[in-house]
């Protein structure tokens, strides 16, 4: 997911963005390679077009193991996949930081899911609960 940050300004009045990557789980595994040296993953699904590849360049520079993205045929208008995007503006005073998000279809989310299944199946993957 691309976060876009307007910085000072709103979403609706900008005329520029910074952008981030980012999405919870990618956040915990860019500050596992980070902030404790650990190998980490992300297994999700990406449309296979310029805004994908960005992200892909993103997580490459977070040092987090991309080997596991399942690029989708993008149709070229965005009907069966989209990456998400999220828009997010900065709370200043009494005013709450305020976000909108466009993730895309659900297709996307169906493929990722089959794609992390297939990778279940084929390393045969056991979860462990660790109690801390």
């Amino acid at each position: 997911m691309l976060r876009l940050d307007p910085g000072e300004g709103r979403v609706h009045t900008t005329r520029s963005f910074q952008v981030w990557e980012g999405g919870g789980e990618y956040n915990v595994a860019r500050g596992l390679k980070r902030c404790f040296g650990l190998d980490a993953a992300v297994v999700t699904a990406l449309a296979d077009n310029a805004v994908g590849r960005f992200v892909q360049d993103l997580i490459y520079q977070g040092g987090v193991d991309q080997s596991h993205v399942n690029w989708v045929k993008f149709d070229g208008v965005g009907r069966t996949v989209r990456n998400g995007l999220n828009f997010t503006e900065r709370g200043y005073g009494v005013r709450a930081a305020a976000g909108c998000s466009d993730r895309g279809p659900i297709l996307a989310l169906l493929a990722s899911l089959l794609f992390f299944l297939g990778l279940l199946r084929q390393h045969q993957v056991i979860a462990h609960r660790v109690a801390s």
